[in-house]
């Protein structure tokens, strides 16, 4: 399984690393951005680094999560907030 389906062709040129046993992180293989992040823990989601699209104006966030960490100077607006994975 990968992220690239429906992607851009960076999707397609993409490396895998497994930082952990639980998690897989993929990589441009060109330049080494983080394109996306797996985790065993929750199954069927795969969260990818918005700002690697081609369009990434086609994605608004829709909540912003690990509240808990969260920068006090950065604003947030009216989004849905969690304090860890949903």
């Amino acid at each position: 399984r990968s992220p690239s389906r429906g992607l851009g062709d960076v999707y397609k040129r993409q490396a895998r690393y497994r930082s952990s046993a639980p998690a897989l992180r993929y990589f441009c293989a060109t330049c080494g951005a983080q394109l996306a992040f797996e985790h065993a823990g929750w199954p069927g989601t795969i969260d990818i680094t918005t700002a690697t699209l081609e369009h990434p104006e086609r994605f608004p966030p829709t909540r912003h999560i690990w509240m808990t960490t969260h920068l006090p100077w950065m604003p947030l607006g009216d989004l849905a907030r969690a304090d860890g994975e949903p």
